[in-house]
């Protein structure tokens, strides 16, 4: 893991700079559950993770207590707090809805279960402190706790040099398991009284990160724990088979039901949703209860805690009110159902990829059809696949479908090239059927063969990919299929992802690396007038590769054809295309620690990104 992580661009060693030269503010990392809040005049907005996520809505509230505490404060704010409040404005809080979070016993708890951490100014992020402070007491909760402000001495400096540069064996031998917030918090601020971690000089070994700021707000970066390990439940595994063996005998019940003799009540959607599934379920319990009673499974620990429990008080059935009150079993059978819909009921386009480069995509996507929503996984911390073999590029590929599936995708671009050749076909012959009739999955190698023909004038194409993509021989392969006149040359470029996710391509020896790369192409034939970017990575060096190869060789990005062919096969399918959801927002998961997928895929995205981890 880096120690280092910057979140706008800059290298380590602008950010050494700006820790020893500038005047900084280092926070306290908190690890609550985040929300964003936003006051449009009449009433909060409140949305999990990131500005980008779905608002929580009626069913969110009915499945659980768990923001029910955080609505009710700023619903109960006076008048004159909320008329101070900027309706384009967002604030990001840290949210304990019962205290103390998963991973770490706080000393103290904040004030009204809430810390301010940024805000968010008309899309524009801001950090001051001054402002954080202001509103801070405005809705009268906590900002992030301030470890230390100022500019370095030279101590200071020293030692965080030694930090930086000590090996993590190293560092787990010399300071043990309270090294990171022993040694920062002793180094910057040893009379702290903000911290929420600091109780009679008893640092808490598991801090994952702390936040640094320059105060002029031109940089923000986090230094990281290397040895922070998350706590994790091991008892998941049992959860899902649990969670998908109710969830089947459910359906299974359904399928025998006639739901025009269901009589639905309601105004809004979410509340005949409710209705609905209340009165299946009422059925379905009355006809199994005592299979489901007897049944030997235990109902997951979390949820005896009130903020994962039912919330009655939008249940208006009396007999779904009565099954719930009788049984911790059939309150989590109805929680079970009731959530796992209402998940379904948003129908993302799912972008797989096995790190960034699928960001490209992405965003060629989200530029042609900006009312769909998409979910970007990136298999980040099993990157890369370009040198795994078939079978393993296969095994990934296949439970990254898998989980996007499960998300409510009903269709999914694999935006990896080395997937797409060596994995794709094989899902769709062998796998896809598993999943339902109305599930599709798609790559980029067709789209972009079907395309590079009519670009071409001298019939000669140059193809640059990874290793993977290359040897699978399947760009050859599918021009030969649409264009069997073009033809067609292969480089491998290997070294061009590390450089490009390390930020290492302007440096003048992967300026060298690049180059070379490109000769050899072009020395395979002079004809060569179309080069196809068969990784989606390259884009980002299409500026540099087109001032390489002049202005008689155009350099062809994947994203832009991508998302043109997707445009047209929706068109060609408008069963798929009412199946999928239109709210014109994004999310994104990482098999990588998130903070450092978010500022690599940042880079890529071209703005901010905020990740959920989903691990294997």
């Amino acid at each position: 893991m880096s120690k280092l992580v910057t979140l706008n661009g800059s290298n380590d060693q602008e950010l050494l700079s700006s820790i020893f030269d500038n005047e900084i503010v280092v926070f306290e990392d908190i690890q609550g559950s985040k929300i964003w809040v936003n006051w449009d005049g009449k009433e909060f907005t409140i949305k999990p993770k990131s500005i980008g996520s779905e608002s929580i809505n009626l069913i969110d509230l009915a499945m659980q207590n768990y923001y029910n505490p955080a609505i009710k404060f700023f619903e109960s704010l006076d008048i004159r707090v909320k008329s101070l409040l900027n309706r384009k404005w967002w604030f990001c809080f840290e949210y304990f809805p019962d205290n103390q979070p998963a991973n770490i016993e706080y000393s103290r708890v904040p004030k009204n279960n809430l810390v301010l951490t940024a805000l968010n100014k008309s899309g524009k992020y801001d950090f001051s402190i001054e402002e954080l402070d202001e509103y801070a007491r405005l809705f009268d909760v906590d900002i992030l706790p301030i470890v230390f402000q100022g500019k370095l001495t030279e101590r200071m400096v020293e030692a965080i040099k030694y930090f930086i540069n000590t090996s993590e064996d190293d560092l787990e031998y010399i300071f043990g398991e309270k090294s990171f917030a022993f040694f920062f918090y002793k180094i910057l601020n040893p009379s702290s009284q903000n911290s929420f971690l600091m109780e009679d000089e008893d640092y808490q070994s598991n801090l994952e990160k702390l936040i640094v700021r320059t105060k002029k707000g031109d940089l923000s970066f986090e230094i990281l724990n290397p040895l922070y390990k998350r706590i994790s439940d091991n008892n998941s595994t049992d959860f899902v088979e649990i969670y998908t063996l109710i969830l089947v005998n459910f359906l299974n019940f359904c399928q025998s039901f006639n739901l025009d003799e269901v009589k639905l009540k309601g105004s809004k959607r979410d509340e005949i949703y409710i209705y609905l599934i209340s009165k299946l379920f009422n059925v379905y319990i009355s006809e199994v209860k005592q299979d489901l009673l007897d049944f030997d499974f235990t109902v997951p620990e979390f949820f005896d805690k009130e903020k994962f429990k039912i919330n009655t008080e939008l249940i208006s059935n009396k007999l779904t009110k009565d099954y719930i009150k009788e049984s911790d079993k059939l309150e989590y059978i109805f929680k079970v159902i009731l959530g796992s819909f209402s998940k379904k009921r948003k129908k993302p386009i799912g972008v797989f990829d096995s790190g960034y480069g699928g960001l490209t995509i992405l965003s060629s996507l989200r530029e042609k059809m900006p009312q769909y929503d998409f979910i970007y996984f990136g298999d980040n911390a099993r990157a890369p696949y370009g040198n795994r073999s078939f079978d393993v590029v296969y095994s990934y590929t296949l439970a990254a479908v898998e989980f996007l599936f499960s998300q409510g995708c009903n269709l999914i671009i694999i935006a990896c090239n080395t997937s797409s050749a060596k994995a794709l076909r094989t899902i769709q012959q062998n796998d896809l059927h598993r999943f339902g009739p109305n599930k599709r999955v798609l790559g980029v190698i067709r789209p972009s063969t079907e395309q590079i023909g009519d670009l071409t004038k001298t019939n000669c194409v140059g193809i640059l990919g990874t290793l993977g993509t290359i040897n699978s021989s399947s760009y050859p392969i599918e021009l030969a299929k649409f264009a069997p006149d073009i033809e067609v040359h292969q480089h491998a470029c290997p070294m061009w992802v590390p450089l490009i996710e390390n930020q290492q391509y302007e440096h003048p020896a992967g300026k060298q690396f690049i180059l070379e790369d490109v000769q050899q192409l072009l020395s395979k034939n002079e004809q060569i007038d179309t080069i196809l970017l068969a990784c989606t990575h390259y884009p980002v060096l299409q500026e540099q590769l087109q001032q390489l190869v002049g202005p008689n060789i155009q350099i062809v990005p994947q994203g832009p054809i991508v998302a043109e062919k997707l445009a047209a096969y929706l068109d060609a399918h408008p069963e798929m295309e009412q199946r999928l959801s239109k709210n014109g927002e994004v999310g994104f998961f990482t098999s990588e620690t998130p903070v450092v997928f978010n500022q690599k895929a940042s880079h890529f995205f071209g703005q901010k990104v905020e990740a959920e981890h989903h691990s294997f």
